[in-house]
């Protein structure tokens, strides 16, 4: 008989979403000083993956990306940790996605992909590439936007991804990229303060 910590994935509940991997982890700051253990912060962290179309892309290539810079403060009275917005990072875009924009366009080029790979008949792409500010995703799993003020559009409340749940997520990467001839993949990590009781 298996060992209760080793599952098959499909009996992974995952609620209303779909997706393709999970990988999570905590971080802690401890110190050890005249035999007492000393607890700071304790942060968690999620990396999540899933589909972000029910079907095989046919389009040319694309990607989009963006990260969220947070600014985290300890409050050691209390031993919570409080992250702040700090905007909505840089974004950048590379052919025409549906479901992603970037409003605030800082520079845009040419981006070009291309291999021999033993064929001078390969196929390359030349796309253009977007880097700015303000990125906004419609698509699935999980729809977001960076553009809100207080960073409301990339912080999730009473958020729960397969069976790890936390009272406040927060976004702070995300990518997706369509290939054609496969299911576009669309991943993110999420931090989440794991605010224990002092003793």
């Amino acid at each position: 008989m298996a060992s209760e910590c080793c599952k098959l994935t499909s009996g992974l509940s995952c609620g209303a979403y779909c997706f393709t991997s999970i990988n999570s982890s905590i971080s802690a700051e401890l110190n050890n000083s005249c035999g007492y253990v000393i607890k700071g912060p304790t942060i968690g962290t999620v990396s999540i993956s899933g589909y972000a179309l029910d079907k095989v892309y046919t389009g040319c290539p694309a990607k989009a990306s963006v990260t969220i810079p947070w600014v985290r403060r300890y409050d050691c009275d209390s031993n919570e940790v409080h992250f702040i917005f700090q905007k909505g990072g840089q974004a950048s875009i590379v052919g025409d996605i549906a479901e992603v924009s970037v409003t605030d366009v800082a520079v845009s080029s040419s981006s070009i992909s291309a291999s021999v790979g033993g064929s001078p008949n390969n196929l390359y792409t030349d796309e253009t590439e977007s880097i700015g500010f303000n990125f906004a995703y419609r698509g699935v799993p999980i729809p977001f936007d960076t553009k809100t003020a207080d960073g409301s559009g990339v912080k999730f409340k009473n958020l729960t991804l397969c069976g790890i749940s936390a009272d406040e997520m927060y976004l702070t990467s995300f990518s997706v990229n369509y290939v054609p001839g496969e299911v576009p993949i669309a991943s993110y990590t999420f931090m989440y303060p794991i605010n224990l009781k002092l003793r």
